[in-house]
């Protein structure tokens, strides 16, 4: 008896308080995933059931932020020297609340004329319940010493909402573009990739 009921609860969750003519929030999923974005509409569906619209990331709602600092008590402005950047990628839930955060923290020295090296590159990762680490796609570095050095790193994090299936891939990724050109500023882009 309390299983049927379980069941019977758990299925007007999947359906939301749609009518038979209207789609639930697990047609509103499939939408998303298959079009890598969250429709007005669908949203309205999602939040007709806060339990998994609290659950699903909304693939249009990213905050990012970039800081670069010196290494080696350099004063910020000088070109020569050793630097560390940090540029972050932050994932929310439909209801707006925080999902994970993905940072690519990348060191490097440069004269004048080159950058000399990279010598650390490290992604990490924190996530909110609901989500899964699936390890890097994309991590690379182009040579040194060079006048302007490329890196990227992508990580697969993977969202598993309540009561539907885990198929909503997210891929944060971060791109520092590094130059020893002493009127060119150091940068990176980031976002998220499908």
């Amino acid at each position: 008896m309390i299983l049927l009921a379980l069941v019977g609860v758990l299925s007007g969750m999947l359906s939301g308080t749609a009518s038979a003519s209207e789609d639930g929030p697990a047609e509103a999923y499939a939408r998303m995933v298959q079009s890598g974005r969250l429709s007005a509409a669908d949203r309205e569906i999602l939040l007709r059931s806060p339990e998994i619209a609290r659950t699903v990331v909304d693939p249009g709602r990213t905050t990012v932020e970039q800081h670069v600092r010196p290494a080696d008590g350099n004063e910020p402005g000088v070109q020569s020297g050793c630097w560390i950047g940090e540029a972050s990628v932050d994932g929310y839930y439909v209801l707006g609340e925080w999902a994970f955060t993905f940072t690519y923290r990348v060191d490097w020295c440069e004269d004048a004329n080159v950058v000399l090296g990279v010598h650390y590159r490290q992604g990490s990762t924190r996530l909110n319940t609901f989500m899964r680490d699936r390890g890097v796609s994309e991590n690379w570095v182009t040579p040194t010493p060079s006048r302007t050095v490329t890196t990227k790193w992508k990580q697969h994090v993977e969202n598993c909402p309540l009561l539907l299936p885990c198929t909503w891939s997210n891929y944060p990724y971060v791109v520092w573009h590094l130059t020893a050109d002493p009127f060119g500023t150091d940068w990176s882009e980031r976002g998220i990739e499908g």
